[in-house]
């Protein structure tokens, strides 16, 4: 199935939902961001990422393949965590799939379980299919989840985590809500007011959905390496976001959206990369096998690294300059 195909199957949802605010229907209050902290002890920290998970696609068409989906999804996120061991978890977006007749609550509810029983620590920020009729149950319910460190309640969605290591941040994770738009003007106020005008930061990430418009740039440019089965759908991002992330010192993007592309590139020395797509019934897995994204990242040098790996099959780091292209063109 295609993206096209994939959005269709659920367009009555969608449409729906729209008539609904997303989140929040006031401005939001940057003096209220939340910031939530993770203490770790280790100088090297593993990050899983997590992402277009899509718990319940395909419920309506066929409700015992959309089951079957969720545990073996569910079960092989838990393998994976229980493999690589991370100090945290990041989940990228599109945990559920839509709101059909007003599920979209038990949706979310079933999704949050599953990440209680990875046992690790996580963070998420939210999709453009992560869909609710209340957005202030979603909060409350991702908020008091066991192992939560998410703290979008406050501001929209958007967030920052800390990590620190013997009392002294080594890491910045702002989490960015990019709706169904990508990120926008809102998003990029919010992440000046978050990082401050100190430059005295520690290395400093954003996680976040839908991704920026330079993911195009630096695969089109031949920068970028990697694996390419699909467009970049940046959806309305309009370019500007870049010299935000930029200015605020975030040295790297993580993002999905995109089922069947992973790779970085890097501009004005902001990496951009792509996770690995994570919902084994959701569409791509005839392109580019499902699994997660393992990030390390050196506490004392501030480097960051790292492999993709399939749920099957053997990690995967892309060589220098080798680069895939899967992409189908409409004839």
């Amino acid at each position: 199935m295609k993206r096209r195909d994939f959005l269709r199957s659920g367009c009555a949802a969608i449409t729906a939902a729209l008539a609904a605010p997303h989140l929040s229907a006031v401005q939001p209050d940057h003096k209220k961001t939340a910031v939530r902290e993770l203490a770790v002890k280790n100088k090297e920290i593993r990050l899983l990422q997590f992402t277009d998970i899509h718990f319940f696609a395909g419920l309506k068409d066929s409700p015992e393949h959309a089951v079957k989906g969720n545990s073996r999804t569910a079960d092989a996120m838990r393998q994976l965590t229980d493999q690589t061991k991370p100090q945290l978890v990041i989940v990228t977006g599109d945990l559920w799939h839509n709101n059909p007749d007003g599920r979209g609550a038990e949706f979310m509810d079933y999704a949050v379980s599953q990440l209680d029983t990875l046992g690790v620590p996580w963070i998420y920020t939210w999709g453009n299919h992560d869909e609710l009729t209340d957005y202030a149950v979603g909060h409350r319910r991702l908020t008091e989840a066991k192992n939560s460190l998410y703290g979008g309640a406050e501001d929209d969605g958007n967030y920052l985590l800390r990590l620190t290591r013997d009392g002294k941040p080594i890491m910045e994770i702002f989490c960015i809500n990019t709706h169904r738009e990508g990120m926008r003007r809102a998003e990029q106020d919010w992440l000046q007011t978050a990082a401050g005008p100190s430059k005295d930061y520690p290395f400093r990430m954003a996680a976040m959905h839908i991704p920026i418009k330079q993911y195009a740039e630096v695969w089109e440019n031949g920068s970028a390496r990697g694996f390419i089965g699909e467009d970049v759908c940046f959806e309305q991002e309009s370019g500007d976001s870049l010299e935000v992330l930029a200015e605020c010192g975030v040295r790297a993007v993580i993002c999905g959206h995109d089922h069947v592309n992973d790779y970085e590139g890097a501009i004005r020395n902001v990496r951009l990369i792509y996770g690995r797509s994570s919902g084994l019934h959701s569409y791509g897995a005839l392109t580019l096998a499902k699994g997660g994204k393992l990030y390390t990242f050196n506490s004392e040098t501030g480097g960051l690294t790292w492999q993709s790996l399939p749920y099957r099959g053997d990690p995967w780091v892309p060589k220098p300059g080798e680069r895939v292209d899967r992409r189908k063109k409409d004839t």
